[in-house]
This record gives C-alpha cells, structure tokens and sequence, in this order.
C-alpha cells in the first residue's frame, strides 16, 4: 500500500499494482426511483451534496448502479460492486426491497457497510439493533450528515473484523462445530446451574433492580442505556447467576446514564458482563471492583 495527497483531500490509501496507483472503490446502495420521482431527486442530492464528497476526500472512487454505463449485465455489475468494492455505503430510507436484498448480499461478503436512513425510517427488526446513521433531508442536514458519516466510515474500514447479522450466525455455528462432547455438557450445565440461581430469586420475590447482598465478589459500573436495555442486561446476567442493583439519572443528552452494582455467589465475572453488554451495544464506564 502507499498514499497519495492532492490538494483538496488528506492522504489517502491507495493500492499500487505494476507501479499503477489504484482508488479504493467504494459503491452506494439507494432507493433510485423514476427519472423524475422524489425518490430520485432525493437519492441524486444526497450522492452529490454528501456521500460522492465524502468519499472522494477518504480516497474513493464512488459508483452508484444508475450512473453505470459500461455495457452487459447491470445486475451482475451492480453484485460485483457490492461483493468486491472496499466499502458499500446502503441508503436504508423508504426501506426499499432492493436496497435490503443487497444490503444483505454485502453482509454476505464479510467486508465493512455503512448503513445510512432519513429520520424516521422505521428499520426492520432483524437490522434495527445494527449501527445505522440518521439524517435529515434538508439542508442543514447535509453540514450534519457529514462528520456523523465520515466517523462511521472509519469505524467501519477500520475494525479488524466486521460485525453482523450474518457474519454472526457463522460465528455462532463455527463455535458449535468446534465443541466436542464435553464442552457441550460443561456449557449445558452451566446454563442449567445460572437458570437455577434465577428461579431462586424470583422463588423468593426478588427482581432484578432490587438490593441483594454484595460483600466483596460484586462489580460496579456506569452506563447509558434505555430502560428496555437495561432490563435485558439484567435478565441476560441473571442466567449465570448474578443479582444486579441499580440507579438511575436523566443525562444532558435525554438518555438515562445507570449506575449498575452487579453480585453474585461465586466472583463476578467481568469479561461475561463486558461480553453481553457487547451484544447488547452497551458502553460500561468507571468499572469498579468490591
């Protein structure tokens, strides 16, 4: 790899074959619509206003499906971009079923997607929980779409392995296959040990934002969540047996900021906390130790 400067852009990534510099390319998946619809006044507008800026400034070469003119198969261009390019950035507004069916196509390659949808776009359950970054479709949106995008962007290029739906059913069913017999029944009685402990606690009446005993074997721990998300960390927890305190303030920002205390039996286990609040994209701060 090497890096080339221009004027108008930082250095940016390049790969040189034969002593020829080539870009990154980078394709965008959008809603196109009719020559003259909405939709594509608001697709075109976005491309040039934003994301072909953008993309240029990082070091790509852009390529959007209505702007391809090289003779054959559109489809068969258009999946190639979106299997081969070093980023697709997927326009998820008006949930259109061809920009979903190559949205899912791209999680299918493994390589970094950056999902982009006008506020108001009520995503799919089975996408809802993925990073997406909202804009609104008017001009000041532009001036605040671009550093939220260009963040996401780098994000994304940058992650040594990518995450998503798909990529993590193949995870989960490689980690499966992986498991001989007795790993399975080590992990079996686990659960069953953790499920346990549970139908103690609600045997005895308590709920998970109740005060249990936490002597010295307890974690402490700031973050910020809704209410939905805090209560399902507490119920994922719960299964290892865990009991969790909690308080909870309204941030600056409208968001609730917990400050979460959470104990148990045996030692609590900081990396089986970090690892569902992974899952559930929850950001643990000024973790403390008892």
């Amino acid at each position: 790899m090497s890096k080339v400067e221009n004027a108008d852009s930082p250095a940016a990534e390049v790969k040189s074959i034969g002593g020829d510099t080539l870009k990154k390319k980078a394709f965008i998946v959008t809603p196109i619509g009719g020559a003259d619809s909405s939709t594509r006044r608001a697709a075109d507008g976005l491309i040039s206003s934003v994301l072909k800026p953008l993309l240029s400034e990082l070091g790509y070469e852009t390529h959007v499906a209505h702007e391809i003119s090289i003779t054959g198969s559109i489809t068969r261009q258009v999946i190639e971009h979106i299997l081969e390019d070093d980023l697709v950035v997927a326009n998820l507004s008006e949930l259109n079923p061809n920009v979903m069916y190559e949205l899912a196509v791209r999680h299918c390659s493994g390589k970094p997607v950056v999902a982009i949808a006008e506020f108001g776009t009520k995503l799919p359950f089975d996408i809802a929980d993925e990073r997406t970054v909202f804009y609104t479709n008017d001009m000041r949106g532009v001036v605040e779409l671009n550093p939220s995008l260009r963040k996401a962007i780098e994000a994304s290029v940058g992650k040594a392995e990518q995450d998503n739906p798909v990529l993590r059913v193949r995870q989960n069913r490689a980690l499966l296959e992986s498991l001989d017999q007795t790993d399975a029944k080590t992990i079996l009685i686990e659960r069953l040990d953790g499920i346990e402990g549970l139908l103690r606690g609600l045997t005895n009446g308590r709920h998970f934002d109740q005060p249990s005993p936490i002597g010295n074997k307890a974690i402490s721990f700031k973050m910020k969540a809704s209410e939905e998300t805090a209560k399902q960390f507490c119920e994922e927890i719960s299964v290892y047996g865990y009991f969790v305190q909690w308080t909870a303030i309204m941030s600056g920002d409208g968001v609730r900021e917990y400050t979460m205390t959470v104990s148990g039996s045996n030692k609590v286990d900081l990396d089986i906390l970090a690892k569902v609040a992974g899952g559930l994209k929850i950001d643990m701060r000024y973790i403390q130790v008892f």
